[in-house]
This record gives C-alpha cells, sequence and structure tokens, in this order.
C-alpha cells in the first residue's frame, strides 16, 4: 500500500474509531508523520541522525478480554501523559488466530500512539520452544509457518508507517534453547520481515526467556539494520552472578558496544506472598535498572500498563499508579524524582 493511500485509510479509520471503541469525545493532537528511524552500528538514530533514547510502557494485547472496552485512544492519552514515548503491544498468537477484525484492532493502536508522537513495538507474544513446539501455556502456542505468516502481514501492512518502528520478533524463546538454535529460526523471521519491509527494526531476543544474549557477540544475526532485545527481569540472574550489574554484563550489556540493545519487557512487584518470580523486586531493583540502562543508551518499555497483568503498573482503569513499582515508573518516565518509599 502507497503511503498516500495509507494515510487515507487511516483516516478514515480513525473517523470510525470513535464510534466502535466509544472514543469520539477525545481529540487526539493533529497527525504529523513520525520521523523514520533506523540503526547505525551500535545506535538507533532518526532522519537527522539524531541518536534516538526512548522510554515507554508495554502495553495489553488488543484482542484480549479485559480489552473490549479499553482498546481505546484514552489508553494511549494516558500512556503520553505518563511520560511514554514509545509503547509495545504484545500480540498473543491464539488471540491473532482467534480474535475478529485483530489486525483493524492493530491500526487503531498504530493511528493512536502515533497521534500521540509515540513509537510502536510489535510483539509476537510467545513463550516457548519453536523447534521442539513446546509452549508455556496454550495461549502461547504457534509454528514456524504461522510465526513467518504473521511477519509477513506485519512487514507488509506498516511498510510505509514509521511510527510502526520496532518488530520483536518472538518475545521469550525459553531455557531449552541454545543461541545456535534459536539463532536459525530468528535468522528465517528477520529475513521475512527484510523482504517486506527493509526499513524495518527486527528486534531480537536472546535464550532463557529473553535475557541471555551473551553467545550473539560471537554469532550474531547476518542482516545489517538489526537490533536486539532482552528482559531484565530482577530474578533471572543467577548463582555465578549474585550481583545484578555482573549478570547484566555478561549476558547484555557487553553487546551495546556492538548493537542496539532494548530493554522490551522488565519491573519488579514487591510481595511476601510468593518465593520465586522473575519479577520479585524492590525500588533498590528499580533505580539499578534504570540506571543502568540509561548509561548504556539501551531503550525501554516497562511492563505493564495494565491492572491485572503482572507486575501490574496500574490499579485500575482510572490509571491510578500500583503500589511502589508502578509510583517509581511513572516518576522516571515523567523525569521527576521518586518520592516513594524506600523498600
Amino acid at each position: 500500500m502507497k503511503n498516500k493511500a495509507w494515510n487515507i485509510y487511516l483516516l478514515i479509520l480513525f473517523g470510525i474509531a470513535g464510534f466502535i471503541l466509544n472514543s469520539c469525545t477525545i481529540t487526539p493532537p493533529p497527525y504529523e508523520p513520525m520521523p523514520l528511524l533506523r540503526v547505525d552500528s551500535n545506535r538507533i538514530v532518526d532522519s537527522k541522525n539524531n541518536v534516538i533514547f526512548l522510554k515507554g510502557l508495554a502495553l495489553a494485547d488488543p484482542g484480549d478480554s479485559t480489552m473490549a472496552s479499553n482498546w481505546n485512544i484514552d489508553y494511549f492519552r494516558k500512556a503520553r501523559e505518563w511520560g511514554a514515548q514509545v509503547v509495545r503491544i504484545p500480540v498473543h498468537p491464539t488471540n491473532w488466530r482467534t480474535v475478529p477484525n485483530y489486525l483493524t484492532l492493530l491500526d487503531l493502536g498504530v493511528i493512536w500512539a502515533r497521534a500521540y508522537r509515540m513509537y510502536v513495538i510489535i510483539d509476537w507474544h510467545s513463550i516457548g520452544n519453536l523447534q521442539t513446539l513446546s509452549f508455556q501455556d496454550p495461549m502461547y502456542a504457534t509454528t514456524t509457518n504461522e510465526t513467518l505468516s504473521f511477519w509477513r502481514q506485519i512487514a507488509s501492512r506498516y511498510k510505509d508507517e514509521p511510527a510502526v518502528a520496532f518488530y520483536e520478533v518472538f518475545n521469550e524463546p525459553d531455557g531449552t534453547l541454545s543461541w545456535g538454535s534459536w539463532k536459525n529460526f530468528a535468522q528465517q523471521i528477520v529475513n521475512e520481515i527484510f523482504q517486506y519491509n527493509p526499513k524495518a527494526i527486527p528486534l531480537v531476543s536472546g535464550v532463557n526467556y529473553a535475557y541471555n544474549l551473551s553467545s550473539v557477540g560471537g554469532s550474531p544475526i547476518t542482516n545489517t539494520g538489526v537490533a536486539y532485545s532482552v528482559h531484565p527481569y530482577p530474578e533471572k540472574t543467577n548463582v555465578a552472578y549474585p550481583v545484578l550489574e555482573d549478570s547484566w554484563n555478561v549476558n547484555f550489556g557487553y553487546l551495546t558496544n556492538l548493537y542496539p540493545i532494548i530493554a522490551t519487557e522488565f519491573g519488579y512487584k514487591s510481595s511476601t506472598n510468593f518465593t520465586y518470580y522473575p519479577y520479585r523486586g524492590t525500588t533498590n531493583y528499580g533505580n539499578r535498572i534504570v540506571n543502568y540502562l540509561a548509561a548504556r543508551n539501551m531503550s525501554w518499555t516497562v511492563w505493564c500498563f495494565h491492572p491485572v497483568w503482572n507486575p501490574t503498573l496500574i490499579s485500575n482503569w482510572n490509571f491510578d499508579p500500583s503500589s511502589t513499582a508502578g509510583v517509581f515508573f511513572k516518576s522516571v518516565l515523567k523525569g521527576y524524582p521518586y518520592t516513594g518509599p524506600a523498600e
């Protein structure tokens, strides 16, 4: 679809959106094209070669049942009010297959994101092993063919939309995959994306649930223009590297000298109700991870701008911050000091 035709389609769709999603009382800012982003060595830059550092929010899947009345322009307006410059939209394979008019929901999200000057990461939100077809939950089940088909459709659909800047090829390859095995699948997906949209920025996650990129330096994806994604939750460290920063350095930090790395999912929840979850943490972790990412010019989206999906950032659909993590990350996004309790 040519750029002019795409813009006309979006304008028509935006007009319809106010009626079908009860959003017609909220007027977005006037549309202006977003600058095209690209990979330059280990940096993300815009069309004027300005180095880009984005902070933002991981949203909910628009096809989730809880989003039926909440996937609307107000959701994106609130994300921008929190200070988001980029939003990550997860697409669960099961929802992709079963929710009617799913692409229309994505189109609306793109319209609303760019209306509020936010870039978009589209994330194929599966957790598991494409080689053995074993997945953490049925909602994540997919195949290589379906994954390639998804990215063909997304890449061709948004090839003329610079707001859709990042394509996260597969959310979390599990701990049973080596980098070599996962790289073979990731390479196929990246090739497919570039065939339909050579201007896209594919994000390739590490193994061990998108935490371990330690082998990438010696065996990267062969294409230029690729970036990598990481999910540095607080309890993904191990006994070999009990200090958070030491673990981060070994698993992904070293790679920032070679390629752009984006932390597309992380966060924390303070609780004594569980003995282990990858997201169990405190404000101490929050301060350390945001400082670590900023020092390495790593853009990020924190999980999750939803009152149920843990670790949550909001406690209700009034968008009140949830406990300390919501308050903390809202303060970071808005650029003012955190004044909550020091856990």
